[in-house]
């Protein structure tokens, strides 16, 4: 992290995989009232594919609970438990293969990834801690959570911003190495985003 009279900032990041679909280390650059994110970044498409089979997976318990009830054979609980592996395995392995992949295509075309810039008043939804998960991120992993707030506790900021790609409003969420670091970095947004304080 450095700054300077320029109003320049730079943070390292380690991205969780929300809506905007960066994940891993991401570079974070604010110059004045500009923010900008680099890394590794998937696209809009893989990204909502991997979301629909780790949501279809969770539904189909509903019937795997219900089926087996109404037809008094509870032989056929056993899905259960290999609706939950299968979940539990693409979600992670998916997370794992696809942003390792666009590690390496970033590297292959020597750059650290791909870049979304926008002004920090555009920003919001701003928070720090617990929410990162929202819009639904929450149902695709309520597993994992508490265990993630747990070790990136005081660590973790997150807002809503536009995707250049999409034109939607998605979430960006990162862990920074300090508290420090996240204090310096709600200092800056809070400067040219007084509407989120």
């Amino acid at each position: 992290m450095n700054d300077d009279i320029k109003n320049e900032f730079k943070f390292e990041g380690y991205h969780y995989r929300t809506s905007s679909r960066f994940g891993s280390r991401v570079d974070i650059y604010i110059n004045n009232e500009i923010i900008s994110i680099t890394g590794p970044r998937i696209g809009p498409g893989i990204y909502k594919t991997w979301i629909f089979i780790q949501v279809l997976l969770l539904f189909l318990i509903i019937p795997s609970i219900a089926f087996p009830i109404a037809f008094r054979q509870p032989i056929y609980l056993i899905i259960i438990p290999i609706l939950l592996f299968l979940h539990y395995a693409i979600s992670g392995t998916g997370a794992i293969i696809l942003w390792e992949g666009a590690n390496v295509s970033a590297f292959s075309n020597n750059k650290k990834g791909d870049n979304e810039t926008f002004k920090i008043a555009d920003i919001k939804d701003i928070r720090i801690g617990r929410g990162w998960e929202r819009n639904g991120l929450w149902f695709v992993i309520p597993y994992v959570i508490p265990l993630i707030n747990k070790i990136s506790e005081g660590l973790c900021i997150s807002f809503e911003a536009t995707d250049s790609v999409t034109g939607k409003s998605v979430v960006y969420a990162f862990i920074l190495h300090s508290k420090k670091e996240v204090q310096v970095l709600i200092n800056v947004l809070q400067r040219f985003n007084k509407n989120q304080f």
